[in-house]
């Protein structure tokens, strides 16, 4: 495995190209350049603003501007910053321009060339369960929707806007979603998005509540991982928050960086 620095890269690019192939994917309003970059869905994913790089004496100033465009629903809701955001100090003056963390994810990564886990369905599972690769209409709309329940947290109204992105996407060779059914129900999720011939992200893990404890998350990431090591893909990497990165490493990821989620501030009359 590489150093620190060089798998965080592999982390950073691999979401930022999953970004810039679902934006373009859905024709979403979308802005890359040297500065920062964003993708802006109708307040359902993606919708990020990303890579910020900015001049330390021209930082506030810009940062000001963008919590406006924030505020007015011009630019997406949510920052991510890593360790290569730029200025170091952002997070003091995110604080002097209104915004605070929502959320801290570790970024992890996992040798494919060293798992041996076989091909059939771990025994941990107590729950019976199949695992299939999304393919149908209806298979996208059951995936959606628990994304939605289980991952996003949000309104089953806003689904139509990221089921036209997940329609456009699982057609890309690059890009696989993995579903886990009980019986006719589909009750947890996965995506994989190859960004290079031997790099693999893992997006979207998500499980019902009722279906949560019974090793089904675990399996719905191994599902994928075995995929891409069957392609030939030598790393993955994903986003863990602190609940999932226990069974994370139980597959053998490790933490390299630590990513985070700034949004505006919330006023005390919220």
């Amino acid at each position: 495995m590489m150093n620190q620095t060089q798998v965080a890269q592999l982390i950073k690019e691999n979401y930022r190209a999953l970004y810039l192939t679902a934006g373009r994917a859905a024709n979403c309003p979308m802005v890359q350049s040297d500065q920062f970059s964003w993708v802006n869905n109708q307040h359902i994913w993606p919708n990020r603003i990303y890579g910020l790089n900015l001049k330390k004496d021209l930082a506030e100033d810009m940062l000001r501007e963008m919590v406006q465009g924030m505020a007015s629903g011009e630019l997406p809701e949510i920052i991510t910053t890593s360790m290569f955001t730029q200025p170091k100090n952002y997070e003091t003056i995110f604080a002097r321009v209104g915004l605070e963390k929502k959320f801290e994810a570790a970024g992890m990564a996992l040798d494919l060339t060293q798992i041996t886990w076989p091909a059939t369905k771990s025994s941990e599972a107590t729950t019976s369960f199949t695992t299939k690769i999304v393919e149908t209409e209806e298979e996208i709309n059951a995936w959606c929707s628990v994304v939605m329940e289980a991952l996003f947290e949000q309104p089953i109204h806003r689904m139509e806007a990221y089921r036209k992105v997940i329609a456009q996407l699982i057609w890309r060779q690059e890009i696989k979603c993995f579903m886990a059914k009980h019986g006719d129900e589909v009750v947890a999720t996965s995506m994989m998005y190859r960004s290079a011939p031997d790099v693999v992200g893992i997006y979207h893990v998500s499980t019902l509540k009722a279906y949560r404890g019974q090793g089904i998350g675990k399996e719905i990431t191994r599902v994928p991982l075995i995929h891409a090591k069957e392609l030939g893909c030598r790393i993955a990497v994903l986003f863990a928050s602190k609940s999932g990165e226990s069974i994370y490493r139980q597959l053998g990821f490790e933490s390299y960086c630590t990513f985070g989620r700034y949004g505006l501030l919330k006023q005390k009359n919220e």
